[in-house]
């Protein structure tokens, strides 16, 4: 009777055991689903069905340049850059004076005007579909998404290519300009699972715009300048509720309205330097 007892007591001990081992393994089987949710899934159906715009609102968009047509030869400025990512040849197209001119392969040509570089170079997966021109025979391959796939600083890449092209370091000045930017948020002391495994994955990607940034200013303080950046800062949190609207065109011009009132005093500082560095050797006529 005792050891009939005793078996039973070990067999008890074994079935609770394996039973909380199939606790355990459906805690972690829904850690995954959700993390594959939170990071994929409903990414990737917010992409297909919901964010992505046609890129022809952004084309639209650009009509204020009025400059458009201009040829990237033609820019008063030395050299001209824009970047852009061709999804099917995993490739960076560089547009500038110098690339544009030499190019022997890319058929860069193509796309050399202020409009499309402007429209290439911003052809955000997160808003707007990619840009393919089915029309042309020679390019119709070519399926073109934002720069920021390649550079997620561009004034970094700026800067790396005035000085490989020869500009002294101590001759660079550095200014960005854009619309919104990404703020970095504190962890909040109730942060649920999934918002930790979501940041433990996004430090595994690539080194982010703010580091790039950080490591561009250092190297201009080190010639008595520094990263002149005029954006609006928000949260991710107020990002994503903006990407998910399904008109986005005028509450991002709104935030750009915000950027200029909230930096008036940079954006004439920086104004006075260009003209100062441009003019400083012009003699004063009398008109």
């Amino acid at each position: 009777m005792i050891e009939d007892q005793a078996e039973l007591s070990a067999l008890r001990e074994e079935f609770l055991r394996k039973q909380g081992y199939k606790w355990y393994f459906l805690f972690m089987m829904c850690c995954f689903v959700g993390v594959l949710l939170y990071t994929a899934i409903v990414p990737g159906f917010n992409y297909v069905f919901v964010k992505s715009q046609p890129n022809k609102v952004l084309m639209d968009a650009l009509d204020f340049l009025e400059a458009g047509d201009l040829k990237l030869a033609d820019a008063v400025t030395d050299d001209f850059m824009t970047l852009a990512w061709n999804l099917n040849d995993r490739d960076p197209y560089v547009l500038t004076k110098k690339t544009i001119a030499e190019d022997a392969e890319q058929d860069l040509a193509t796309y050399d005007s202020l409009k499309m570089a402007a429209f290439l170079s911003a052809v955000n997966p997160e808003y707007f579909l990619p840009y393919q021109d089915l029309d042309d025979g020679k390019n119709k391959d070519k399926v073109f998404i934002s720069g920021n796939a390649v550079a997620e600083s561009p004034a970094m890449w700026a800067y790396l290519f005035a000085t490989e092209e020869g500009q002294k370091p101590d001759e660079v000045k550095v200014v960005s300009i854009g619309a919104i930017s990404e703020r970095p948020d504190k962890i909040s002391k109730d942060i649920g699972i999934l918002d930790w495994v979501a940041r433990i994955f996004s430090l595994q990607g690539e080194v982010k715009q703010h580091a790039q940034d950080y490591l561009l200013n250092a190297i201009l303080t080190q010639y008595g300048s520094q990263l002149n950046k005029l954006e609006y800062k928000m949260s991710l949190s107020e990002l994503t509720k903006i990407a998910d609207e399904p008109v986005r065109l005028d509450i991002v011009k709104g935030k750009g309205n915000d950027m200029i009132n909230e930096n008036v005093r940079l954006i004439e500082y920086v104004l006075y330097q260009l003209i100062q560095e441009r003019f400083a050797g012009c003699k004063k006529t009398r008109g």
